[in-house]
């Protein structure tokens, strides 16, 4: 065996505690078979520890087969698995780990590999497996760096020629090629290489699967005796870290969440790492046979386009210059991992813990798919969409308006900016369009489409206003901000954000001082109606206006107290019905040093031309139209769902309970456009949030996802899933903590559900 610089180096030895496991596609991989088995038993893998299904679809000839059984014996490899069937990424990682469960003893090591993959470690496994023991880690990652032939072409692999020489290139093509630039979708550009017994490999060999490895942790935990309850497992730390989600990485940190991991200097000087022999002959006929069968995820679907676009490009040859090459000699091992743990501290300083991804959970329930889009929590970088009654995806449910968080947890500051921009579904990842410094934790810059457009919140001159912008056009700015557009995408309200901020914090925007200046109910001010394509301006409800309804609505007692006490109105909240004709808006009150509570309120709704306002309930939360004449709340003073007509609040209130066994607690409870009967609603102000479906029909309640590790659950700075569901309920954006920070999150009811 040669080393990647070439140099000889002899077979390490035999290390009995350490597995491989693999899958190998037939036809497609046998070439490169040899190679790959010739690999790890030079590095000292024994051959009955090479664990290896053999994957072959029903149409091929079984002689295939046979030929790839023949050459793992020429190795001493036996007993492989033989999976009959379509090849698809998810049942492939699937059947690895239920391979590693049966065959790999809990305090083993495992290698994971596909057969392009060879790893390479400069000083073989045993040291790093003592660093690994020593030092109290569970799992450690590296970059995939691609090998291509000196000319660039795809070329078949010589059996009996070192496979590093038969691929001397080595730098980034992966990177440079099949993820746009501005995309920081960091997540499948590493791998973890080497993990405990009892850690098993996410999707793609990417990540971790937190969940199936905290089930194995818990199982073998019974087995030996040892008490859930306890905070620590004497003699079993590492059980007790895998159990409870928290694995102890090598670099301190998932290198999904390095900030850098993408850049070629970055990944390309990491002395531990796989080299990807992906670039070989008959590349483009595997991944089209694989584009075909349908079975691919979204991301290795568009993964798989790019590459397609780029090979028929330049036929049987990939362009060197594409490839961004190493510059320089690597640090030595231990020294790059050291520099990397300093490193994951530092931003742990600044930015709060750095926690493995879904060091928490997310357990998506049988018949969904979930998926993070964004990333960036370990260096503290956060990603969420505006609000759960805002349309953050467009026509085609491709992409959604979101919103990037460089700052920690706090009452956000004047100079304060955060982007603003659009993540592909597909792909993941974040596309910067712009910056606002007019932003609140519970509902962002209230970013969100206006047909093929995005439009915005900022602050510009002294005041707040709104940018209007097409992710591949032009920009306009408004002079003043929006708050909710009309279903029509032709008009929009807008409010007071500075009035909001001084008076209820956290949903407001800092930057303009209103506190001198909070008249009780201002007679010219309020709710304002904005014409989007002229910017004119007109007062549509004024708060002294509100009041009066407001007062009009209450008993004679609380009518003389709003009248002798110094209150202080404000409004928010404000949603256009169905046909864009009327409103509704919440009509808030306190003094103005004084505390208030969620009582202190009452649901308006008007016309857009300021005709025939009224009270229609009192302290609701969560107010969402189901049609042009019935709205839907949380009753504070009843403590439950109602639906109630738009009219005159009267007393007792004439509206019907909805679903009082479901609904015990004030929800994000949200309709599908295509059928108002089925409602998706999440349960916040908790750690672990629930994410479910209820069929006004049936009165069935069907779960669709768990999500852990949301802390806080209650104050400014807590994050709601705020779930916003598709037309037809295929598809939902949330945003969770489950990974230590804010981040974009799809989940996709699964093809026959």
């Amino acid at each position: 065996m040669a080393d990647p610089d070439g140099t000889e180096v002899p077979r390490h030895s035999v290390h009995e505690d350490v597995y491989l496991v693999t899958a190998v596609a037939v036809p497609s991989d046998l070439d490169i078979l040899p190679h790959f088995l010739g690999h790890y038993l030079d590095l000292g893998i024994a051959p009955e520890n090479i664990l290896v299904i053999l994957n072959v679809s029903a149409g091929e000839d079984r002689e295939l087969l046979t030929g790839a059984s023949n050459v793992l014996e020429q190795f001493g490899v036996t007993d492989p698995e033989i999976w009959t069937g379509p090849y698809s990424s998810i049942e492939m990682w699937r059947r690895r780990r239920d391979l590693q469960a049966a065959r790999v003893p809990a305090d083993a090591w495992v290698l994971s590999a596909d057969v392009d993959e060879l790893h390479v470690y400069p000083d073989g496994i045993a040291p790093v497996l003592d660093e690994m023991e020593t030092r109290g880690f569970d799992w450690l990652q590296g970059p995939m760096i691609d090998r291509l032939a000196a000319d660039g072409r795809l070329r078949p692999v010589e059996p009996g020629t070192d496979i590093f020489a038969q691929f001397p290139l080595e730098g980034d093509l992966m990177c440079q090629i099949s993820r746009r630039p501005e995309l920081k979708d960091q997540g499948g550009t590493v791998k973890t290489m080497l993990c405990a017994g009892l850690l098993f490999p996410g999707l793609g060999g990417h990540g971790l699967d937190f969940d199936r490895s905290a089930e194995e942790a818990g199982r073998r935990a019974a087995e030996l005796g040892l008490d859930p309850a306890k905070r620590a497992w004497p003699g079993h730390p590492r059980l007790r870290r895998i159990h409870d989600r928290r694995p102890a990485n090598a670099a301190g940190e998932n290198l999904a969440g390095h900030p850098r991991i993408k850049e070629p200097g970055e990944r390309l000087a990491f002395p531990i790492h796989v080299a990807h022999f992906k670039w070989r002959a008959a590349l483009a006929r595997h991944m089209a046979e694989r584009r075909a069968s349908g079975l691919q995820t979204d991301a290795a679907r568009a993964y798989t386009d790019l590459l397609l676009d780029l090979l028929e490009e330049g036929g049987d040859r990939i362009d060197p210059a594409h490839l961004a090459r190493a510059r320089g000699p690597r640090p030595p091992w231990r020294r790059h991992l050291q520099t990397l743990r300093r490193q994951a501290e530092r931003r742990a300083g600044a930015f709060g813990p750095v926690r493995a991804w879904s060091q928490d959970y997310v357990r998506p329930a049988p018949g969904w798919s979930v998926r993070q889009l964004t990333f960036g929590s370990g260096h503290g970088v956060g990603h969420f969409h505006s609000y759960y009654d805002i349309p953050v995806m467009d026509r085609d449910c491709a992409r959604v308006a979101a919103v990037r968080l460089p700052h920690p947890p706090r009452t956000p500051r004047p100079g304060d900016a955060v982007e603003v921009g659009v993540v592909d579904i597909g792909q993941g990842g974040f596309r910067s369009l712009g910056h606002s410094r007019a932003w609140s934790w519970q509902q962002g810059p209230m970013l969100q489409w206006v047909g093929g457009a995005l439009v915005w919140n900022d602050r510009a001159n002294g005041r707040f206003v709104a940018r209007i912008r097409d992710p591949e056009g032009g920009a306009r700015l408004l002079d003043r901000p929006v708050y909710a557009v009309d279903p029509a995408g032709e008009g929009a309200l807008s409010l007071d954000f500075a009035r909001l901020n001084a008076l209820r914090p956290g949903y407001g925007y800092a930057g303009l001082d209103r506190e001198a200046d909070l008249s009780p109910a201002p007679g010219d001010d309020g709710l304002w109606h904005l014409d989007l394509g002229t910017g004119a301006a007109r007062l549509v409800l004024s708060l002294q206006e509100a009041r009066e309804v407001l007062e009009r609505n209450l008993p004679p007692d609380e009518r003389r107290t709003h009248r002798e006490t110094p209150f202080v109105y404000w409004f928010n909240h404000c949603k256009f019905s169905p046909d864009g004709r009327r409103f509704t808006v919440k009509l808030r009150w306190r003094r103005r040093d004084g505390p208030w509570n969620g009582t202190m309120g009452v649901s308006l709704t008007c016309g857009v031309d300021g005709s025939a306002p009224r009270v229609v309930a009192r302290g609701a939360s969560h107010v969402m139209w189901l049609d042009d004449a019935r709205l839907y709340f949380w009753n504070q003073r009843d403590g439950r769902v109602v639906l109630a007509p738009d009219a005159e609040a009267t007393d007792p209130p004439a509206e019907t309970a909805l679903a009082p066994e479901v609904f015990g607690a004030n929800v994000h409870l949200r309709h599908l456009a295509e059928d108002p009967d089925r409602m998706i609603f999440d349960t916040p102000y908790a750690t672990d949030v629930s994410l479910a479906e209820f069929d006004r029909r049936t009165g069935e309640t069907m779960p669709i996802a768990e999500f852990g590790g949301h802390r806080p659950p209650k104050g400014e700075y807590r994050c709601d899933l705020h779930p916003v569901p598709s037309p037809d309920g295929r598809r939902i954006i949330v945003t969770s903590l489950c990974d230590g920070g804010r981040q974009i999150y799809v989940l996709d009811r699964e093809t026959g559900s």
